[in-house]
C-alpha cells in the first residue's frame, strides 16, 4: 500500500507496512509515524481498514496490536576446624574445593566454605508459571529472577547485617549464582537477583531453596555471575545510585562494565523503584537543565542492532509537559528510540528505528494508553528488519522494513542523545534498564513483568524452617 502525504513545501512518498499482532483491537487509533528531526511535526496519517492502523507521516510504518561456574557453590567462609580429637573427630580441613558442587547436608563444603548443614534457616520458594501464577507457557533459559523480601516474608534479624550469608539452591541442591542489589536491614527490605538455569513453562512443580543464618559466612553476591554476556547481557543498570555526575557513576551490573555518567543529576534522586531503588529524573516544564544518564565510549557500539538486540526498562511518567516527544531510552535518533509521542490522532508510547529515508515506528495507542504515576514495563526486540514492542508482558505492536541505520551516539537513559533541538528528556522515574544481544521472547517479557510488578505472581514463598 502506498500513500501520498503532503506537508508544507514537501511531498513525500511513504510506504507503510501494516502487521497484525495478537493484541489488535479494531477500534484502535491509526498509527502515526512522523519524522523526528528538529521541530518537524509528526505526520497524521489516516485510519486503516485493518485493525491497529497504518502509519502516516514521514515514511513511518506501524504495526497494529496484534552455572553458573566460578562462584563457590555454598559460598563461604573457611571451613570449620572440626572438633578436638575425642570430642567430635579429627580437625577438619575445610573440605574439598568445589566449583558448582551441591552444598546439601552431608556434602563436602565447596571452596573451603561451610556445609549445607551450617545454615540455621531455610525457605522453599515455588516458581508458578501456570495460569494462576505468571501464566508463562514456554520454558525460558538462563533467567535472572528478582527475589524481593520484606518483613512479611523474611526475618532480617536472623541474617547478617548485609545479607552476606544468603544462599540459593535448586531443588537438587546445586548452588545458584545470586547478586544482592539492595539489603536494608533497618527498613526490612531486600532485592536479590538469582540466576536460574531454566524457568519451566506452565508449571508449579519447580522450586528453589533460600538459606541463611550463618554468622561467619562471607558474601558470595556477584552480579557479573548473574548478568553474563554469554547469556546475552551487554548492559544492566539497576539505577540505584544517588544522583551524581561522576564519570561512570551509574554502574553496569553485567560483566561488560559499560558504566553510565549522570548529566545534570542532583542528590536526592534515588527513590524506591520496581526492584530495589530506581532513579527520579525531575524534568518538569520550565526547567532548563535536563537530568538523565549517558552511556558512551567504545562499548556503546554493542547497543546498536546488527546482531539482534533486546532492550527493556521500567518507566513511570510524572508528566508529559511538551507536545512532541519524551524519551525513555535511546541510542540516538539515527539508531533507535523508545519514547512517548503525541500526534493529532492520539498519543502514547512508540519505538522507532532509522532507515535511510525515514523513521520506522511501531506503536498501538489503543493497546496501552498514556498514563501518569504508574509503572510500565517496556521490552523491545530489534531483529532487522523486524521490530516488536511489548508493554507489561504483552505484545503491543510490530513493524517491518529496512535496512536500518546504526548511529555512533551514546545510549541515553531518560533522554535523546542527538542534538535535535528542543527538550526530549523524561520527567519521571526509571528502573532496571537493560540491553541484551539476543532475541527475547514473549515468555521473557511476561516473566519480567509478572515477577517485578507491584504484586508479583511468579514466586510463592513457603514457611521458614529452622533448626
Amino acid at each position: 500500500m502506498k500513500i501520498l502525504h503532503r506537508r508544507p513545501a514537501l511531498t513525500i512518498l511513504s510506504t507503510c507496512f501494516v502487521l497484525l499482532a495478537c493484541e489488535a483491537k479494531p477500534s484502535s487509533p491509526a498509527g502515526n509515524g512522523g519524522e523526528q528531526t528538529g521541530g518537524s511535526k509528526p505526520g497524521t496519517g489516516g485510519r486503516s481498514a485493518t485493525s491497529g492502523g497504518s502509519g502516516g507521516g514521514m515514511g513511518s510504518a506501524t504495526g497494529g496490536a496484534p552455572g553458573s561456574g566460578g562462584t563457590p557453590a555454598s559460598g563461604g567462609a573457611p571451613g570449620g576446624s572440626g572438633g578436638a580429637p575425642g570430642s567430635g573427630g579429627n580437625p577438619g580441613s575445610g573440605g574439598a574445593g568445589g566449583s558448582d558442587a551441591a552444598s546439601t547436608p552431608g556434602d563436602a563444603p565447596a571452596s573451603g566454605g561451610p556445609t549445607g548443614t551450617d545454615w540455621v534457616h531455610s525457605k522453599t520458594i515455588t516458581i508458578d508459571t501456570t495460569a494462576t501464577g505468571a501464566a508463562v507457557m514456554e520454558d525460558v533459559q538462563k533467567y535472572p529472577v528478582a527475589v524481593m523480601l520484606d518483613k512479611s516474608r523474611f526475618d532480617f534479624s536472623q541474617a547478617q547485617a548485609n545479607g552476606a550469608d544468603i544462599r540459593f539452591f535448586d531443588a537438587a541442591g546445586k548452588a545458584l549464582p545470586h547478586a544482592i542489589e539492595l539489603w536494608d536491614k533497618a527498613g526490612e527490605t531486600a532485592a536479590i537477583w538469582v540466576l536460574l538455569d531454566v524457568v519451566k513453562g506452565n508449571s508449579k512443580d519447580q522450586s528453589i531453596v533460600m538459606k541463611w543464618g550463618h554468622g561467619s559466612a562471607p558474601s558470595t553476591s556477584d552480579s557479573k555471575a548473574v548478568f553474563k554476556k554469554e547469556n546475552g547481557f551487554v548492559g544492566v543498570w539497576h539505577l540505584d545510585e544517588d544522583g551524581n555526575t561522576t564519570a561512570d557513576g551509574y554502574k553496569d551490573a553485567s560483566d561488560q562494565e559499560a558504566h553510565g555518567t549522570g548529566v545534570g543529576m542532583v542528590a536526592g534522586s534515588r527513590v524506591p523503584g520496581r526492584v530495589g531503588k530506581g532513579v527520579h529524573l525531575e524534568n518538569p516544564m520550565g526547567q532548563n537543565t535536563a537530568r538523565w544518564i549517558s552511556v558512551g565510549g567504545e562499548k556503546a557500539a554493542q547497543f546498536n542492532p546488527g546482531p539482534p538486540i533486546t532492550f527493556s526498562i521500567w518507566a513511570l511518567g510524572n508528566s508529559y509537559p511538551i507536545t512532541s516527544y519524551e524519551t525513555i531510552m535511546s541510542k540516538g535518533d539515527t539508531s533507535w528510540s523508545l519514547q512517548r509521542v503525541r500526534y493529532s490522532s492520539g498519543q502514547g508510547y512508540q519505538c522507532c528505528v532509522r532507515t535511510p529515508g525515514y523513521h520506522l515506528c511501531a506503536y498501538n495507542f489503543g493497546g496501552q494508553g498514556l498514563v501518569t504515576k504508574q509503572w510500565l514495563h517496556f521490552m523491545v526486540v530489534l531483529q532487522e528488519p523486524s521490530m516488536k514492542v511489548y508493554i507489561n508482558g504483552k505484545l503491543n505492536s510490530m513493524a517491518n522494513a529496512g535496512p536500518w541505520n546504526k548511529g555512533a551516539h551514546p545510549l541515553g537513559i531518560g533522554n535523546q542523545t542527538q542534538a535535535l533541538g528542543g527538550r526530549r528528556q523524561w520527567d519521571g522515574m526509571l528502573d532496571e534498564a537493560r540491553v541484551m544481544q539476543v532475541v527475547r521472547t514473549l515468555g521473557w517479557a511476561k516473566l519480567d513483568y509478572e515477577s517485578q510488578k507491584e504484586a508479583p505472581t511468579l514466586l510463592k514463598f513457603g514457611e521458614t524452617q529452622s533448626k
